[in-house]
């Protein structure tokens, strides 16, 4: 995982405010978010999805999710 994703990730949980508040945000648990601090996994497309709704479009979902981003490619769009 690029650092840069990462950064973005951690940048999402600034903006919930922790780790366990962002989880609720995206009706996670908060192991998941901690995964995509360490860089384990990536943000899926239904949590990116939920994070530029929760965040009113400040964070994207084609941004957050590399899986989304490949989808959207595939398509044209």
């Amino acid at each position: 995982m690029s650092v840069e994703l990462r950064d973005l990730y951690k940048k999402v949980v600034d903006h919930f405010g922790s780790q366990t508040l962002t989880a609720k945000a995206l009706g996670l648990e908060q192991p998941s978010v901690n995964a995509w601090l360490k860089g384990k996994t990536k943000m899926s497309i239904n949590s990116a999805l939920v994070a530029e709704r929760k965040t009113m479009g400040k964070f994207k979902a084609i941004d957050l999710s590399p899986d989304f981003k490949k989808i959207n490619e595939k398509l044209g769009l």
